[in-house]
């Protein structure tokens, strides 16, 4: 009996666990997860990945930043489930709130453009809009855009110039405005990658700040993705430079970035309404490569209020390849002074010249521009100054550079004075 009475608690322990494990299994195929996992299975067992190439697991930690924000991309198939999922799965995974055109325009950009994409895909806020927009790319790069958008037509749309024209960044900026149908707007570069509370976070910003126009954060300087642990030690945060987490007036902005050097330009990953944007007549066009964001947030700093963030949301990867570092050297000097011409013209136009006189930095690139524009005047100058650094005392060296610069800034006084009461430098009047 003892026996029999120990041998039955065990067969009914195994009837029990038994039980227990089918009624587990049971609860797991009722979870998302299970859901998840079997529609990801018939979606590749459909045949939709069978030409792509598998994207890397990436894992990314931005511990030196104040928030620790992390980032963290699984593959490629879990990335896009949230676009592909129905019923109850993508109402879980839906946020409401304004929708946001994202404007990502590349030119033989087969390199990184994927992950870029998949950076895009991997956001916490879903009410977005992927324009990929091609400048005349002749490699794979075109053909990766349209198979995006040709499987996802509802979230990705593949723009191109008229009969596929290199028209540069400024004009392919503007193509992506012009098509978007977002209230927020905002650019992700080909080569670079958002971290996935991105689009969340900066929504939230302006939804909270009506009066805002843009908002912009801090971004890491990559140097890390590619696997050396040598590279990654170069790897920084960018420094707003002024107090963050507040709103800034115009045209304070603009005087302290390009007028005394304190603050470090956003770049073009920030997020803005459109309705500014095409008020303030979008991107240059004449301004085809470096520089050209540049020249919007000029525009932008002397118009409108920013808030200024003190988050980390892009990554900016550095390398051989980025139009930055293509460009030759005397390339990046003609398009040095054409942005400060512009920039002098445009606070000319709009009457605001004096937001940058006498700022040390504003006076440093106005000798520059005076050396470029009287590149005979300025070497008789130079000239003249080594002369007097070797042969005249320094009080009369110093009284010389004062009169020198008097003269100068009379003789520009009096030109702006005669411009402005319709006479021109040889003294006839302007009809």
């Amino acid at each position: 009996m003892s026996e029999i009475r120990r041998s039955a608690p065990r067969s009914a322990s195994k009837e029990c666990q038994l039980i227990s494990c089918n009624s587990d299994i049971e609860q797991w195929k009722g979870t998302l997860a299970y859901r998840t996992q079997k529609h990801l299975r018939e979606f590749v067992h459909r045949g939709l990945w069978r030409d792509r190439p598998s994207m890397p697991t990436l894992q990314y930690d931005l511990r030196p930043t104040n928030q620790s924000m992390a980032y963290r991309q699984g593959s490629l198939e879990d990335a896009l489930f949230r676009q592909t999922a129905t019923g109850d799965e993508r109402d879980r995974t839906m946020v409401t709130g304004p929708l946001v055109s994202v404007i990502t325009i590349f030119f033989n950009g087969q390199r990184f453009i994927e992950e870029a994409i998949l950076s895009v895909f991997s956001q916490t806020y879903d009410n977005w809009e992927l324009l990929l927009v091609d400048d005349g790319s002749t490699d794979a790069s075109a053909g990766i855009a349209m198979d995006y958008a040709r499987r996802y037509p509802r979230k990705v749309r593949y723009l191109e110039h008229r009969c596929h024209e290199n028209r540069g960044m400024s004009a392919s900026r503007n193509l992506g405005i012009c098509q978007a149908t977002g209230d927020y707007l905002t650019m992700l570069d080909s080569d670079d990658v958002w971290l996935s509370h991105k689009l969340e976070q900066q929504v939230t910003i302006l939804e909270s700040h009506p009066e805002a126009a843009m908002v912009y954060g801090n971004r890491q300087y990559w140097y890390g993705w590619t696997g050396n642990w040598e590279d990654a030690q170069h790897d920084c945060i960018s420094k707003p430079g002024i107090e963050p987490n507040a709103l800034v007036e115009p045209p304070l902005l603009l005087r302290l970035t390009y007028g005394e050097g304190r603050t470090t330009h956003p770049g073009i990953d920030s997020m803005f309404r459109r309705e500014m944007a095409i008020r303030l007549g979008g991107f240059e066009e004449t301004f085809r490569g470096i520089f050209e964001d540049q020249v919007f947030l000029v525009k932008v700093f002397l118009n409108e209020t920013v808030y200024v963030s003190d988050a980390c949301w892009t990554r900016y990867r550095q390398h051989a390849d980025a139009c930055c570092y293509t460009v030759t050297s005397s390339e990046r000097s003609a398009s040095w002074f054409s942005f400060v011409n512009w920039v002098e013209s445009y606070l000319s136009e709009n009457g605001m010249k004096g937001v940058l006189e006498g700022a040390p930095l504003w006076k440093i690139f106005q000798n520059e521009l005076w050396a470029h524009r009287h590149p005979i005047r300025f070497r008789l100058r130079h000239f003249l100054h080594r002369i007097a650094q070797h042969t005249l005392p320094i009080p009369i060296r110093q009284w010389l550079r004062t009169s020198f610069h008097t003269c100068l800034n009379r003789s520009a006084r009096q030109q702006e004075l005669a411009q402005a009461n319709g006479v021109d430098k040889f003294g006839t009047e302007n009809s």
